[in-house]
């Protein structure tokens, strides 16, 4: 099945590149068969708990603000001026830059 590249997007009556495969309302025996699936994934624990899901979010959380701190360290030592869009994870006010040239050390301090 060839999909037509000339497509005229605002016409369509779906979202997305290809039509769906049905637009029907879901059935009793549809409403049944998703139940007794979810049923079945519960069974197997493949859904993350609250607990899981926030030490997640947490695990990023702290790699988001190393690997920003690490940058803007690097950026401090090669002399750019960095503008910062969010609170700085040691309480500076971030309107820091260096000298061009300067060599400031490890970067990121924590």
């Amino acid at each position: 099945m060839a999909v037509d590249a000339k497509v005229d997007l605002a016409s369509k009556d779906y979202l997305g590149i290809t039509p769906p495969i049905s637009t029907a309302q879901p059935t009793a025996s549809d409403h049944r068969l998703n139940a007794q699936l979810g049923a079945c994934l519960d069974g197997l624990a493949i859904f993350e708990d609250e607990a899981s899901a926030a030490e997640r979010v947490g695990v990023l959380d702290t790699l988001r603000r190393f690997v920003r701190e690490w940058s803007l360290g690097l950026a401090k030592e090669r002399g750019v001026t960095v503008e910062r869009d969010d609170a700085p994870a040691d309480g500076g006010d971030g309107t820091e830059s260096a000298p061009a040239g300067a060599g400031a050390g490890a970067g990121a301090g924590a």
